[in-house]
């Protein structure tokens, strides 16, 4: 496939495809609020590319659609929640990305730490360190975390 030199603009795609366009410019729109710029000007070149493909190549197509929801399988769904987990030194965090974080260096006390058996030896070296530095609450925390785990694994 060669790429023309220059692509369509949003409004030169909104006069051949109007359908077409907004769609994609919808989804640059929500994009926008999560991807860092160079994403969304990536996304966006992207998305003209494509849109100056099916309008040259293939006029019969003249809209596009997202799938609902329902129509991610059980896997796909997965997939989804994991890709949305960002993996911290002793666990997982598990906070929807539109939220925004208040605890910043103390994740093991948020709601939406989740930790494994995978990073038990992590979690028992925080305590051990807590402990031989005298800092209670913290040694009190990571033993609560060691003590879940214990727990889900019996």
């Amino acid at each position: 496939m060669s790429f023309p030199i220059a692509f369509l603009t949003w409004g030169e795609i909104d006069a051949a495809a109007p359908r077409l366009a907004a769609p994609m410019r919808a989804y640059l729109t929500q994009i926008a609020t999560t991807l860092r710029p160079e994403s969304v000007r990536g996304t966006d070149l992207g998305l003209r590319c494509l849109a100056q493909f099916l309008i040259e190549k293939h006029p019969a197509i003249t809209t596009v659609t997202a799938l609902p929801a329902s129509a991610a399988g059980p896997e796909m769904t997965r997939l989804h929640r994991e890709m949305h987990q960002r993996m911290l030194g002793n666990g997982f965090c598990t906070r929807p990305p539109d939220l925004d974080c208040t605890f910043e260096s103390v994740c093991e006390t948020c709601t939406f730490f989740q930790t494994t058996i995978a990073f038990r030896p992590t979690l028992q070296a925080q305590h051990d360190h807590a402990a031989t530095h005298d800092q209670t609450a913290r040694q009190q925390l990571f033993a609560g975390l060691l003590d879940d785990l214990d727990e889900s694994a019996s």
